[in-house]
């Protein structure tokens, strides 16, 4: 009879003991997954920021540089008119020809998305498509930044040498230094900030004019300058809208 007791009790012990290291251990796991789950929600926080970001930043690079394409359409349909006409000069705005000279760069923050790639602690992430997403966005916007590349060999290289040989274009470059530091302050390149199909007036030191020379040579050099310019936008437009994407895929993680 004891030793039937003492068995009973022993077993009861042993069950206790089981499901007490078994509810630990699952305490645990849950603990650990209800970190997990708050660091992911903290990243997904931080690249929704860093994306929204990026975006906020690329539509103002992008309608810098549409702002920029139609100058230099304008100055080459200028230029066109004036050899179609037997001119040796046409007249053009100088604020277009100073446009023409700033190459700006796309560089956001991506100080959470390198974080993760460096740690390789993207598993964290629960949504597939969305790490492949942001395993993906350095590639695509490494392939972006080479139109800036192009663009800035374009003008360094190729359009700023060759004017200075035939004329004085030192007002346009100090004049894209100014509109580099005073673009969307109360103009951004004589349109609202607000509406790029809105023109506003200029400020009297942007009002100038520039005698270009009406050749050949001037046609190419601006010719190059609207197809560089022209597939950059190409480029980054993809990425804007890559930058929508994931923005979606991170509410949709966040909301889950």
């Amino acid at each position: 009879m004891f030793n039937r007791k003492r068995a009973t009790d022993l077993f009861v012990e042993g069950v206790v003991i089981v499901v007490s290291i078994l509810l630990a251990f699952s305490l645990e796991a849950w603990w650990a997954e209800r970190g997990e789950r708050l660091e992911e929600t903290g990243i997904l926080e931080n690249l929704k920021v860093e994306f929204t970001n990026a975006g906020s930043q690329l539509d103002r690079y992008l309608f810098f540089h549409e702002v920029t394409l139609s100058s230099v359409d304008s100055i080459l349909n200028a230029v066109r008119a004036g050899l179609a006409e037997g001119g040796s000069t046409v007249e053009v705005p100088t604020i277009y020809l100073a446009r023409a000279f700033i190459p700006p760069t796309y560089d956001p923050q991506t100080g959470t998305l390198d974080g993760l790639t460096h740690s390789g602690h993207f598993g964290i992430l629960r949504s597939e498509e969305l790490r492949k997403a942001l395993s993906a966005w350095p590639g695509l916007l490494a392939e972006a930044a080479e139109e800036d590349a192009r663009a800035a060999y374009m003008v360094y290289e190729r359009l700023d040498p060759v004017l200075s040989t035939m004329l004085d274009i030192s007002e346009a470059r100090i004049m894209a230094s100014v509109v580099t530091d005073e673009a969307c302050s109360n103009a951004f390149f004589g349109r609202s900030c607000e509406d790029s199909e809105v023109e506003i007036d200029l400020p009297a030191k942007w009002a100038g004019s520039t005698s270009l020379p009406a050749n050949f040579e001037v046609v190419g050099l601006f010719s190059a300058r609207y197809q560089v310019l022209e597939h950059g936008i190409d480029e980054y437009r993809d990425a804007r809208e890559e930058i929508d994407r994931i923005v979606a895929l991170l509410e949709e993680s966040l909301a889950g």
